[in-house]
């Protein structure tokens, strides 16, 4: 992992990001942006290219902060607890932008009761199957309604759903995701409501996307701290639940800021991702999935058995907790939201922290990520590797993987690096060297012609 486009800095705290079409959207605190074409006044959101150019893009948002960002069909869903947006100082918490150009204010407006610009809206959650989306917060509900801080909309009609009413929390809804046909929400607090009634929950729950019914799903977690659940994602069998968690209840496993959850029934996959935290800062602000791999950021100090070397940002393997090494950065203060380009090959991370592995970054960073380090053709089918992009990329087994038929009759040896993803054997794959994606030996396979 090699950092890139050192030039990126904000002004203040960046809070969210989020990868669609080309462009890293980000959002935050902030009131100026700097990249590779310079210094621009943003306020709160804006749009970079993955060569580090800030875009005209300019949604221009109030005071306070832009908390959260979804990027769908062409336009931008942005939460936050601003006050006025676009121009518009009547519009608060709650935006949608389109994302060409500089962007144009669609004028959605949802009339939040309270105090708009005081409370705020936290998470949003996309569901594209249905064609609807979620919020949660700190907001009470909208007008003509009360005790309701999760609230879902139709994408196309931006309607209420009828079905999807008395859906509470007593905290703040930190966490949001569609995943497995569910709603899964997390918060700081105990009680979950749902069109069913009231029900006791260790910081996270399963809402029926149908009926708004709190579903039976219930991991016995155990909490510290203010209790915050900031975080959920969904892959393949499992959902994936981090913040501020001390065990998995009755697991023989120690299982701290992270737990690998059986999305229908709750039971724990018994995975141990060692967190490690100082102190009742073991939080995780969240989590993504790519390939064999779970990227996650937060203030940690250690992660996946790789002690301090991993702090705030860290990939490890998802199904043996294993830290990824090609992965690894040190981060001086919290990171919170990132994102990952659809080809897997740039990450993008924003936070509170100043500096990455002892040098400036201003709370907004860029990686490439190893698994896809670009090759170089050479004659013969042979590879000349490039570690100009990337110059933290397995260089040794890149090399070593360049000895299979090798003109001068060299062979490597299969223990090393096995030539096909399926020669893999299961205790090779629980060794550190091998927890990179099989997509990552596919592409030697593949792409570097050998």
């Amino acid at each position: 992992m090699a950092r890139i486009l050192e030039s990126l800095s904000a002004d203040a705290q960046v809070w969210t990001t989020e990868y669609a079409d080309g462009v890293f959207y980000v959002g935050g605190f902030f009131t100026s942006i700097s990249g590779t074409n310079g210094n621009f006044s943003r306020n709160r959101l804006a749009a970079i290219d993955t060569s580090g150019n800030i875009l005209p893009w300019d949604p221009d948002a109030g005071t306070a902060s832009v908390l959260d960002l979804k990027i769908h069909d062409g336009k931008a869903y942005i939460a936050g607890d601003f006050s006025g947006i676009g121009g518009d100082p009547s519009q608060f918490d709650f935006a949608i932008f389109t994302t060409a150009g500089t962007g144009i204010n669609t004028g959605f407006k949802i009339p939040f009761s309270g105090n708009p610009g005081g409370t705020g809206v936290n998470k949003i959650a996309i569901d594209a199957a249905n064609n609807n989306f979620y919020i949660g917060g700190s907001f009470t509900g909208v007008t003509g309604t009360s005790n309701q801080k999760i609230l879902a909309y139709d994408i196309d009609t931006l309607t209420m759903l009828p079905g999807f009413t008395g859906v509470n929390v007593d905290g703040q809804v930190r966490a949001m995701t569609v995943f497995n046909d569910t709603l899964y929400v997390g918060q700081e607090g105990t009680t979950f409501d749902g069109s069913n009634g009231s029900f006791q929950r260790s910081g996270v729950a399963a809402y029926d996307l149908d009926t708004a019914e709190v579903k039976s799903w219930a991991p016995p977690l155990a909490r510290y701290g203010l209790s915050r659940i900031c975080a959920v994602t969904g892959d393949g069998d499992t959902l994936y639940v981090g913040g501020e968690i001390d065990s998995y209840i009755g697991s023989s496993v120690s299982q701290t800021g992270i737990v690998a959850l059986d999305p229908n029934t709750a039971a724990s996959k018994e995975i141990d991702y060692m967190v490690e935290a100082s102190g009742f800062n073991c939080e995780i602000t969240d989590l993504e999935v790519l390939g064999s791999n779970l990227y996650a950021s937060g203030r940690f100090t250690g992660i996946g058995g790789g002690d301090s070397d991993y702090s705030g940002m860290a990939s490890v393997n998802k199904t043996t907790g294993l830290v990824d090494t090609s992965f690894t950065t040190n981060l001086n203060a919290l990171a919170n939201g990132f994102s990952i380009n659809s080809a897997g090959s740039q990450l993008m991370v924003g936070g509170t922290f100043t500096t990455v592995d002892g040098a400036s970054a201003l709370r907004v960073a860029a990686f490439v990520l190893a698994s896809v380090a670009p090759p170089t053709s050479s004659p013969g089918g042979r590879v000349a590797p490039d570690y100009t992009l990337n110059p933290d990329f397995h260089k040794e087994e890149f090399d070593q993987a360049l000895y299979i038929n090798d003109t001068t009759g060299r062979t490597k040896p299969e223990s090393i690096f096995p030539k096909n993803a399926a020669d893999i054997s299961p205790a090779q794959k629980t060794n550190p060297r091998y927890t990179q994606p099989d997509s990552f030996l596919d592409n030697v396979n593949n792409r570097y012609k050998i």
